[in-house]
């Protein structure tokens, strides 16, 4: 298994305001209307982007995400192993599921034609769920209280299918979180981002990098919780 490295003073780049002009209210979450064709988001050619209809495209997205962090990149946790070889956790019935179809291959049993995915956790189903996913990383609710006039939104569990991994699809989950955060009226979107490995002196230049030139500004940094907390200062400038 791999884990991920976690910042000692923030998590760089974590937050991102953005203007937005609201057109409705938050989603619960909780329910998956059957939207049908209405529900599409964005379109380049054979692929689209929208968010999940009903439970059986959730479990799919879930088996992609299984398929691309246990069986390719070997970077799943215990707790979301299962033998029914899906990768699950207790957020997974708070969030929105935003997909990417290739509406041009065939449907199979596993995955239908979902070829990519992003979980999205807004503040109304955070606030249901307990909390916001990276809380047991790092110390979200001291970001939330220094800009409590903003609606913010979790991404997570970002994953595409290797022959995909290209300029087009990553345009398709962008435009479709875009359009989500105008629906929605978010104002801040953050996550947690990985490394592969869990030594810090084997990655000492990029986490050096990120340190010198992208940390946040100080009212947008954000501390990792405890044991966590590692120094990314590794090498000066």
């Amino acid at each position: 298994m791999v884990d991920n490295l976690r910042d000692q003073h923030e998590m760089n780049a974590m937050a991102a305001t953005v203007q937005t002009t609201p057109d409705s209210k938050s989603n619960s979450g909780k329910k998956l209307p059957d939207k049908g064709n209405s529900g599409i988001l964005g379109r380049i050619k054979n692929l689209e982007s929208r968010l999940a209809i009903n439970q059986e495209e959730v479990r799919k997205s879930q088996n992609l995400r299984y398929d691309i962090f246990f069986n390719e990149m070997a970077q799943g946790t215990v707790e979301n192993l299962n033998t029914e070889q899906c990768d699950v956790d207790n957020f997974d019935r708070y969030c929105d599921h935003l997909l990417v179809l290739d509406r041009s291959i065939k449907q199979n049993e596993r995955t239908g034609q979902i070829i990519g995915s992003y979980r999205l956790l807004n503040q109304e189903q955070a606030a249901s769920a307990g909390g916001f996913y990276s809380e047991s990383e790092f110390d979200i609710q001291t970001l939330i209280s220094r800009h409590r006039e903003k609606n913010f939104l979790e991404f997570g569990r970002s994953c595409v299918l290797q022959p995909y991994r290209n300029k087009r699809t990553i345009e398709l989950l962008w435009q479709g979180s875009w359009a989500y955060v105008r629906n929605n009226g978010i104002d801040v979107m953050f996550g947690c981002a990985s490394f592969s490995g869990t030594d810090p002196a084997k990655l000492a230049e990029p986490l050096s990098f990120l340190y010198h030139h992208a940390r946040a500004k100080d009212s947008w940094r954000v501390q990792a919780q405890g044991e966590r907390v590692i120094d990314m200062n590794r090498i000066s400038e």
